[in-house]
């Protein structure tokens, strides 16, 4: 019900640690090295998505000023910016200590459910 195209954006914390990161139209991935980096190996790493079946205009790293970032804390926003509505997006996350084992699994998890989400299955 907006009048105008308006600037809309959703996105997701990038931590000083994390080893990898994807930003395209249709999709945000990221890992997290959780507030414990050091510690990796015990507590695992999070793996962090936002999906966006209708594309958005640009994806974006938003820097956190300086004198914002401490160790172990955030150093930017990843964002998926459109002013397209609606607008729909879903994010999730993974574990490395459950389901999620590694980046490229994370990924391959995102993009087939984006594939299920722009291709439903229709029952008659």
């Amino acid at each position: 019900g907006l009048p105008t195209p308006t600037p809309l954006a959703a996105g997701t914390i990038y931590h000083m640690g994390a080893k990898e990161q994807l930003l395209t139209n249709e999709m945000i991935l990221s890992d997290d090295p959780t507030e414990r980096p050091k510690d990796a190996a015990e507590c695992g790493r999070l793996y962090l998505g936002l999906l966006f079946p209708t594309p958005v205009e640009r994806t974006q790293v938003l820097p956190l000023p300086q004198k914002d970032q401490r160790p172990t804390s955030a150093t930017a926003h990843l964002l998926g910016i459109t002013t397209t509505a609606p607008f729909t997006y879903y994010w999730g996350s993974g574990w490395s200590r459950a389901d999620i084992p590694d980046f490229p699994t994370w990924r391959t998890h995102a993009e087939t459910t984006l594939r299920r989400l722009k291709n439903p299955i229709h029952i008659k």
